[in-house]
Parts: structure tokens; C-alpha cells; sequence
């Protein structure tokens, strides 16, 4: 994919490589935009005729990573969710089946949103342990309102998924 700015991985040490590259770019856009006279991103790319362009991170089945050099992938984590998005560098972590003590406490209090989807093994998603999700629905929290709150998940085909692939290759 020509836009991924390493391969995809799923080497624990590749990740955590990845993520201190990750510190090391956040640490590296702060001096610009303190050199620029900005605070973050965007006001920084309306200051300059080189705007920067945004990044994202997308680890997915974290908790297998956390367990491997758990303080420094943690702290990596951490920074890149508490200053990351003022440097246009975001991040999406998945989990095979969110618990509340999975991800540490200083993590998730950086992240937004927290999405649990139904387990396909037993069809619960923690913290909805005594109650069956079906496949099309989720669990959402909201970290503005720490409330938990069961939705139902739009189901996407793969004949639909293909459709749209196509109609974007073609444009």
C-alpha cells in the first residue's frame, strides 16, 4: 500500500520500533511548531507553505504488544495518546475483547472513545459480561460521559465492500 509509511507488522519489537519512531516525530513537529510560534497542527499548516500531513497509528491486538516490554510499549502508548494529535499523529488500538484492566488507567483516560465489539467465541464484550451481544452490536464508551452505552454496528457485506473498492479504483 503506497501510502504506509512502514509495512504492516506483527512483530512486538517492529511495533515498539515503530512507536518510538512515533516519539521521536511528535518530539520533532513540537520544536517546528515552537519554532513557527504555533501550538499544534493545523495552526501551524496555516502558518507554512510546507504543511505537514497527519499520522496514524494502527496497532491492533494491543494487549498481545503490552505484554512485550510492557513499560516502555505502555509509555510509548501513553505519550502518543496524551500529545500525539496536537503533532497530527493519532492512534487506533484494538483489543481481542476490551476489560476495563486490559489497557492501563493513564491509557485510556487519553483515548476518546473505547469500542468493544461481541466476542464470536462466547458473544459478550466486557463490561457486558451477563448480557449477549448479537454480531451486529457493540458496546460504546464515551469518555466525556464515562458511560457505557450497547448500539447496534452498521453490517457491511463483502460484495458491498467490493463494490465501493471498485468504484474507488475507478476514479
Amino acid at each position: 500500500i503506497p501510502h504506509l509509511l512502514t509495512p504492516v507488522t506483527g512483530e512486538a519489537d517492529k511495533v515498539l520500533s515503530a512507536l518510538r519512531w512515533g516519539r521521536v516525530e511528535m518530539e520533532h513537529r513540537f520544536r517546528d511548531f515552537q519554532k513557527a510560534d504555533c501550538r499544534d497542527i493545523t495552526s501551524y499548516n496555516n502558518s507554512t507553505t510546507s504543511p505537514i500531513e497527519h499520522i496514524l497509528f494502527v496497532v491492533t491486538r494491543s494487549d498481545a504488544y503490552i505484554s512485550y516490554a510492557t513499560m516502555e510499549m505502555s509509555d510509548a502508548i501513553k505519550q502518543l495518546t496524551s500529545l500525539g494529535a496536537r503533532a497530527g499523529i493519532h492512534m487506533i488500538v484494538t483489543v481481542d475483547l476490551y476489560t476495563p484492566r486490559m489497557i492501563p488507567t493513564e491509557i485510556q483516560a487519553n483515548f476518546p472513545t473505547i469500542i468493544s465489539f461481541a466476542n464470536t467465541r462466547t458473544g459478550t464484550a466486557k463490561p457486558y459480561d451477563s448480557e449477549v451481544l448479537l454480531p451486529d452490536e457493540l458496546v460504546y464508551k464515551n469518555n466525556s460521559t464515562n458511560a457505557l452505552q450497547k448500539l447496534q454496528a452498521p453490517l457491511v457485506t463483502e460484495e458491498e465492500i467490493r463494490i465501493i473498492v471498485n468504484d474507488l479504483k475507478n476514479k
